[in-house]
């Protein structure tokens, strides 16, 4: 069974970091919800408001 590419995937609004990928702030709701359930789907870290996590140490 293959999988779809989702449709953020070669968005403007799709931002692609090193092990990282988020959308802009102004992207449509729409495509935010998109990429929110395929995070999950997928079991990908997803950090609300673009914020970064500081290590434990």
């Amino acid at each position: 069974m293959s999988k779809t590419v989702p449709s953020f995937w070669e968005s403007e609004y799709l931002i692609k970091e090193d092990f990282n990928m988020r959308l802009r702030d102004d992207a449509p709701e729409e495509l935010k919800e998109e990429f929110k359930k395929w995070m999950e789907e997928n079991d990908c870290l997803c950090l609300e408001n673009n914020e970064k996590k500081e290590s434990n140490r």
